[in-house]
């Protein structure tokens, strides 16, 4: 039996579909159609992690979707129900999860913020899982970046310094998070779903799942 209250949701994603498509041709804007797309990828991932756990009881299982991709969000249901696994879908950069605000607008998260958030919510999830490009590679940047500074090269024959900084999911289990799923390279929807299809119907079927076996 799936939740009353993500079925809504769903049903809303769907709405806002259908009303998008019926706009973009009206007004031939092509950039509003590939918004559909977007979240047609993102519905299908959705569905396909649902058929994963469906038939399961409720008392071993339970699916939350969050309208907001928010670290509130995200804080807020972790302290609700103390998640055993937290799946981010979301576009990434090295060292960056693209978020948003509460008003929607786009907001670049980096590893330490996300901890921050985890930590706060007093309910770290012994599983994260990252579906978005690069979150498995370290970032790298010019050295006093954060501080605003820009050393300067000691000749002209020397490159500027740099710092590497640890990929989110290295910094996500020095945090102690027990198992991180990241991605080294950029990655499709399609293959990112096909991904999480295969890692949540191994751990649905196993009386003791282990996330590492599931991979």
């Amino acid at each position: 039996e799936v939740d009353a209250d993500l079925a809504a949701r769903v049903r809303s994603i769907l709405t806002f579909m259908l009303n998008t498509l019926i706009e973009a041709s009206f007004e031939k804007n092509t950039s509003k159609v590939d918004t559909v797309i977007k979240l047609l990828e993102y519905e299908r991932e959705l569905r396909t992690i649902l058929d994963a756990t469906e038939g399961l009881p409720q008392a071993k299982v339970h699916v939350e979707l969050l309208e907001y991709g928010t670290l509130e969000a995200i804080a807020e249901a972790l302290r609700r129900w103390r998640y055993h696994v937290l799946h981010l879908s979301c576009h990434a950069t090295r060292g960056r999860l693209i978020l948003e605000h509460e008003d929607g607008a786009v907001r670049e998260v980096s590893a330490a913020e996300l901890i921050e958030t985890l930590r706060a919510s007093d309910a770290m999830p012994p599983v994260v899982v990252l579906a978005g490009c690069q979150t498995g590679l370290s970032e790298i940047r010019s050295a006093g970046a954060a501080t605003g500074e820009k050393p300067e090269p000691a000749s002209d024959s020397e490159p500027t310094p740099v710092e590497v900084l640890p990929s989110i999911a290295q910094a996500l289990t020095e945090s102690g998070v027990a198992c991180v799923i990241a991605m080294q390279e950029a990655v499709s929807d399609r293959y990112a779903t096909e991904l999480a299809g295969a890692f949540y119907r191994h751990l649905a079927g196993d009386d003791l799942p282990a996330a590492g076996v599931a991979l």
